[in-house]
């Protein structure tokens, strides 16, 4: 070996292996239950579920494995998740509960919920849409950290913040305008990425939203700007269990934002 001990070696993953997983997962006998016990299931996908180790961008199969995931989860044909997937925008999305309605029946339809624009164009969402949805609501954003992010830095230039984007200028878009039209009690947002750790000053050891600030700051400031209500950032990645905050606040002398 060159190295000792040796350095592990990652292998993108072809969309035909992907399905071949999540076809191992389908069958099952727990999971199996979990599906047919009426529950939601639904998310977006980190590094592994992508098909590439710290993916980004670049990997050649971003869409192929964006369409494995969503026919895993079993998103429905006409949901805006599903057409956005199967576009080769990323796995991005928001689903509203409404924990006031029957139990069975706490998923708001997009189109009642209004809060996905490409469920809802802004036309109708400014001439006639009206929010009736009780003060047990919960809207879950997901963000895709995967399909639109730019490559890390190489080298010692991985040591250093960069001017890297996380989710790609449509995706943020898409995320600013629906979290402006949440009304919902509390707001969960999903991340694949931690977005307030800071563990490790190279990129190709811990990834983190942090290596980004631009970006970073950019989510702070749209989530304060847009005044959500109990905002709550949830991710993954990293093999072990945080709880962290995040104190911001508005300037209102200055009109800025701080965080």
């Amino acid at each position: 070996f060159s190295h000792f001990p040796p350095h592990p070696k990652h292998v993108s993953a072809t969309p035909e292996r992907l399905r071949s997983y999540y076809n191992t997962q389908l069958s099952h006998p727990g999971y199996r239950r979990l599906v047919e016990s009426n529950v939601t299931i639904f998310g977006t996908v980190d590094d592994h579920d992508y098909g590439q180790n710290n993916g980004d961008r670049t990997y050649k199969y971003r869409r192929e494995s964006g369409l494995a995931y969503v026919d895993f989860v079993g998103e429905p044909t006409d949901s805006p998740i599903r057409r956005r997937a199967a576009s080769g925008k990323g796995v991005y999305g928001v689903k509203l509960f409404d924990f006031a309605r029957e139990k069975g029946d706490e998923l708001v339809p997009d189109i009642e919920a209004g809060v996905d624009p490409d469920a809802v164009s802004d036309e109708d969402y400014n001439s006639k849409f009206k929010a009736t949805h009780s003060g047990r609501s919960v809207t879950v954003f997901l963000l895709d950290v995967r399909s639109n992010r730019d490559p890390w830095p190489k080298g010692i230039n991985a040591w250093f913040p960069s001017d890297g984007d996380m989710l790609g200028e449509e995706q943020w878009r898409w995320f600013e305008t629906a979290l402006n039209r949440s009304k919902a009690t509390v707001n969960v947002i999903v991340s694949g990425l931690q977005v307030h750790a800071d563990r490790f000053p190279s990129a190709t050891v811990a990834e983190e939203w942090v290596k980004f600030p631009k970006s970073r700051q950019r989510l702070y400031d749209i989530i304060l700007q847009s005044g959500a209500q109990s905002p709550f950032l949830v991710s993954g990645d990293v093999h072990m269990a945080q709880l962290s905050r995040k104190d911001c606040f508005q300037r209102r002398n200055e009109g800025n934002i701080g965080a």
